[in-house]
């Protein structure tokens, strides 16, 4: 049997376990690795039926292919990109001459995808412990050292988790909660400048004044204005 037999349309059904691996990515998910890795070592033994003399070849586009659905149900199903992952596993993707070695490969993979999310999900806890912490303290002196040193892990790991999880750097963020509570105290109290400055957590109302503009194009005192003339029209 040719390789090109099984690419001919009539016969293009007998790759689908070779490319279909939604199973063994329901089962990573729903049941482990240890499943998962069963599941992949019977799918991948119809292998030995269809081309004994491109088993290689065929064994190469089934890791590949395994790699990239993993990718993929996972990107998908919650939107959580494992890119590095992905791109680690490629080096293992290679033509395997002997069951053995390609069968470690694939089970390597699946246990590579298995950690990345078990890390991803001890990282999401981490980054929501540390977004509470910040939003409870906006008006305190927040730097990474003394958000890390409160969730209990080092501020090198909480700089390389951050804007992965939540798509800003820890500044950016800190900084862009600060504005919007200050946005909030303007609209709804009659504080001076200077004080919602303080109990925004900025040191001095200059950098305030500087860093709102920058954020909403105007100054905070416009801002005020401009918000209380609108609910004034609305009434």
């Amino acid at each position: 049997m040719q390789l090109d037999f099984l690419l001919s349309q009539e016969n293009a059904g007998l790759l689908d376990p070779v490319y279909n691996h939604k199973q063994i990515c329901e089962l990573l998910v729903q049941e482990g690795e240890a499943q998962t890795i069963a599941q992949f070592r019977q799918q991948s033994r119809i292998l030995d039926t269809l081309s004994p003399e491109h088993i290689s070849e065929l064994r190469c586009i089934f890791l590949n292919s395994l790699n990239r659905s993993l990718y993929n149900f996972i990107l998908f199903t919650w939107d959580i990109s494992l890119s590095s992952c992905c791109f680690q596993n490629k080096a293992m993707t290679h033509a395997f001459s002997t069951r053995e070695v390609f069968e470690e490969a694939g089970a390597e993979i699946i246990r590579t995808y298995s950690r990345c999310l078990k890390d991803y999900s001890s990282n999401q806890v981490y980054i929501a412990k540390a977004l509470g912490y910040i939003n409870e303290h906006l008006d305190e002196d927040l730097s990474l050292s003394s958000v890390a040193r409160h969730i209990f892990i080092s501020p090198c790991y909480l700089c390389k988790i951050f804007k992965p999880l939540t798509g800003q750097t820890f500044v950016s963020y800190v900084n862009s909660q600060r504005i919007n509570l200050a946005k909030r105290l303007l609209l709804s109290t009659n504080l001076k400048i200077d004080d919602i400055a303080a109990a925004c957590g900025f040191h001095t109302a200059s950098y305030f004044s500087t860093l709102f503009r920058k954020h909403n194009g105007v100054s905070p005192a416009i801002f005020r204005s401009q918000g209380r003339k609108s609910v004034s029209t609305a009434s």
